[in-house]
């Protein structure tokens, strides 16, 4: 009887610490996800505020040549 109990204990220990590895793996595993995903999407708002930017210099340029041609 207390070979089965001790055997139960263990095999309940033995799961818990796997099931708080997993855990703690599926974890960092979220944490880099996370941190990809925002990686991801600051260099996509970096490359649009990039890419306005030249877009509204190419119009200010486009109308600096308008009003000098126009004078």
């Amino acid at each position: 009887m207390l070979y089965v109990w001790i055997m139960k204990l263990s095999k309940t220990s033995v799961l818990s610490v796997l099931q708080i590895a997993t855990t703690e793996r599926l974890m960092k595993l979220l944490l880099w996800s996370l941190d990809a995903i925002s990686m991801v999407l600051v260099s996509l708002i970096v490359a649009w505020v990039y890419l306005f930017l030249r877009h509204l210099f190419y119009i200010v340029k486009f109308y600096m040549r308008l009003t000098i041609l126009a004078s």
